[in-house]
């Protein structure tokens, strides 16, 4: 298996494969504890540091259009004690939405003309943005 740190803290299969870590060696590091499985797909090595906000991290990288939105976003501004049930994200109008089965996730479908009025970045990870 390829050295760890060839690979991102988070990464996807595709960039797993492209780093040339077969998907046998993957799975095989996800067994023995090496990788954590964050959505299918989406991955963070365990020697990574610690993230904020992991669902994010994943539902960001499962869908990188999308922003976190509503609750979701209240939350992450300290604006809110209500834990969301599962991470609320926007889309533009007229695109497929994401089909993501773990973490939670509910779709809403905004304008694209108001889509990216007030978004920010927030850090979920050391070093890795998530639009919210």
């Amino acid at each position: 298996m390829p050295a760890e740190t060839s690979l991102p803290a988070t990464f996807t299969t595709g960039e797993a494969r492209a780093a040339g870590v077969h998907p046998r060696e993957l799975y095989a590091g996800r067994d023995t504890g090496a990788y954590v499985e964050l959505s299918r797909g989406v991955f963070r090595r365990a020697d990574a540091p610690v993230a904020t906000y992991p669902d994010l991290l994943a539902v960001s990288r499962r869908a990188p259009r999308a922003v976190v939105c509503l609750l979701s976003a209240a939350s992450v501004h300290d604006l809110t004690d209500e834990l969301p049930m599962a991470v609320q994200i926007a889309i533009p109008r007229r695109t497929w939405p994401p089909k993501i089965d773990r973490p939670p996730v509910e779709v809403f479908v905004w304008d694209p003309a108001t889509f990216e009025l007030g978004v920010d970045q927030v850090e979920a990870a050391p070093g890795e943005l998530v639009r919210v």
